[in-house]
């Protein structure tokens, strides 16, 4: 489902902060035919609590790895150069949730 004629690999290095490789491991990624969005998946095996609903995890979740899902983002917008819109989504599979936080 990537672009035609062009692969994304599942690690990406570019360059950090201070120049520095970084690794980034990107677990989905994929082009919607029929919205044109880039969407980057990333799985996480958490859980909610016991004691908390299903938003109050997802809202802990996306507040715990939205720096995560900008970095993703960045790395995706700067492999693939033409201009698509580029959603990013939070899935996990174990409570059968999934989120895709606004703005990232």
């Amino acid at each position: 489902m990537i672009a035609a004629n062009k692969t994304f690999p599942r690690a990406k290095t570019v360059p950090g902060a201070n120049g520095t490789p970084v690794q980034h491991i990107i677990d989905r990624t994929f082009l919607d035919p029929e919205t044109g969005y880039r969407w980057v998946i990333d799985y996480k095996t958490s859980q909610p609590s016991a004691t908390e609903s299903e938003q109050q995890f997802l809202a802990r979740e996306v507040q715990h790895y939205s720096a995560q899902l900008a970095r993703y983002r960045t790395v995706i917008e700067a492999f693939f150069p033409t201009p698509s819109a580029v959603k990013t989504a939070l899935y996990f599979p174990a409570a059968s949730l999934w989120i895709c936080p606004e703005g990232l």
